[in-house]
């Protein structure tokens, strides 16, 4: 009955402002830094290899952190210090390609590659979630570079 009245009585444009607003709040509540550490400027734009991006973990002397999602490299220390920081939910994404483990929706270690990884095994499907991962990233995250450098090598991670 009260919902009856709330469609009748209620525009759908009213509906869709205030659905607008909880996205905008929640986009700029993530982009804020995490409480207590310093906001840390922007990396200038390079290529890295993974054995680069395995040392950006959040341990070294400015705790930067970046991961690479499709082949692109973000810096999330300043937007995603809460989720992927050490002692973080996702502190094992963190210096890591992360694509195949996006792909998959999946927490796992054994996800997240240490060498190149041509992604060609997954499903188209896989491929969309990692599309739109990649875009989410895009929106939220510092973009860092491109590609990985061709003269990646594989290490344990």
């Amino acid at each position: 009955m009260l919902v009856d009245f709330i469609r009748k009585h209620i525009p759908v444009v009213f509906w869709f402002s205030i659905v607008f607003g909880i996205i905008c709040a929640f986009i700029v509540f993530r982009r804020r830094s995490f409480p207590g550490s310093p906001r840390l400027p922007k990396l200038s734009k390079r290529d890295f290899t993974l054995e680069e991006l395995r040392h950006y973990k959040g341990d070294g002397p400015d705790s930067r952190i970046l991961m690479a999602v499709n082949g692109k490299v973000f810096d999330v220390t300043n937007a995603g210090r809460q989720l992927y920081a050490k002692g973080a939910p996702y502190a094992s994404y963190a210096g890591k390609d992360v694509s195949r483990a996006l792909a998959r929706f999946s927490a796992d270690v054994s996800e997240m590659y240490c060498s190149y990884d041509d992604l060609s095994d997954l499903t188209q499907a896989e491929m969309n979630r990692l599309s739109e991962w990649e875009l989410q990233f895009m929106g939220t995250f510092d973009f860092t570079y491109y590609r990985f450098r061709n003269d990646d090598i594989i290490f344990v991670c």
